[in-house]
């Protein structure tokens, strides 16, 4: 018999376009799948639509979202793996509400793990849409790129992709896991994905096709350019929350140093965790004299120049 796949959808205010996401699921070729729906409290009629779904097709499960668990997308995730939890699950999959599954996705990815019983993930490509109709299936797109060696460092350092709407999961790899509540506006899923990829290092595939499909439009969270200064805010605080956890779980190597040392004085200016990579270098005994004075003179030369060129521009 075929595995159960347990995909967790997040839903807020989208009657307009849960529908169609529902539907997509729906028409999978691997129809053995529960479609476990949490409603974050909408007050539009989202509700009633998941519940028709649940009522029709008993692969469908809707969940409304206790007060124990505040609001936002983070909490409304946990709880959905806090449910999933309770079915004994082997393999899981988060998909936004708005967006639209390929009808081979499940199919596809779930193929690459009966090939190889070590992978504990299957990554895919993906592409955009504004409608339904207009979207070619069978449409290969390259732009994405989902190949990879070394998933960790690649995710990391922006040389791959890794939405969350893509990768299926042994739940075995994440059951531990939950996402961090500090964090909205995308960065909640590159945390978690970060530190998962990082501290489990998990045997990684990805199929070479786009088997999702994100809408494109002014609501969606990532896409609402209001929320631009908050985003910008919450990348400022993930790369303080990622450096901490390398640098607790002994994760640190040369590569993460130097892109975080560029993180915090070019892109982000952070005196606090420059001053932090500094004292993890004094105290850490697996690099040379050499290159610990040279990061170190870089360090203090970047923050001369910079008191320099602002007592020129007064």
């Amino acid at each position: 018999m075929k595995e159960t796949v347990y995909i967790i959808i997040a839903a807020f205010n989208r009657e307009s376009l849960i529908k169609e996401t529902l539907q997509s699921i729906g028409n999978q070729t691997y129809s053995n799948f529960k479609c476990i729906v949490i409603d974050d409290n909408s007050t539009d009629s989202t509700a009633e639509i998941v519940k028709y779904f649940a009522d029709s097709d008993m692969r469908f499960k809707y969940y409304l979202k206790p007060p124990s668990y505040e609001q936002g997308l983070p909490q409304t995730r946990n709880y959905g793996l806090d449910i999933v939890e309770s079915y004994n699950p082997k393999y899981v999959q988060f998909f936004d509400d708005d967006d639209i599954m390929h009808p081979q996705k499940l199919e596809l990815q779930m193929n690459a793990f009966n090939l190889n019983d070590e992978v504990a993930l299957v990554n895919c490509q993906y592409s955009g849409f504004r409608e339904v109709s207009k979207i070619d299936f069978d449409k290969i797109d390259d732009e994405i790129n989902v190949r990879t060696e070394n998933p960790a460092k690649d995710f990391l350092f922006k040389k791959i992709k890794f939405h969350s709407c893509g990768p299926i999961f042994k739940w075995d790899l994440i059951k531990k896991m939950r996402f961090d509540r500090e964090l909205k506006f995308f960065a909640e899923e590159e945390e978690f994905y970060l530190r998962m990829l990082f501290k489990e290092n998990p045997a990684y595939d990805a199929i070479h096709r786009p088997l999702f499909y994100y809408r494109h439009h002014s609501k969606s969270v990532t896409g609402n350019n209001d929320n631009r200064i908050q985003k910008i805010g919450t990348t400022f605080i993930l790369d303080q929350k990622m450096w901490d956890f390398f640098s607790e779980n002994n994760l640190v190597d040369r590569d993460l140093i130097a892109y975080y040392t560029k993180r915090f004085s070019i892109d982000f200016y952070n005196k606090a965790y420059l001053k932090k990579i500094d004292t993890y270098l004094k105290i850490a005994p697996s690099y040379s004299v050499f290159y610990k004075a040279k990061i170190g003179i870089l360090l203090k030369l970047y923050s001369f120049l910079r008191k320099v060129f602002f007592k020129i521009l007064q």
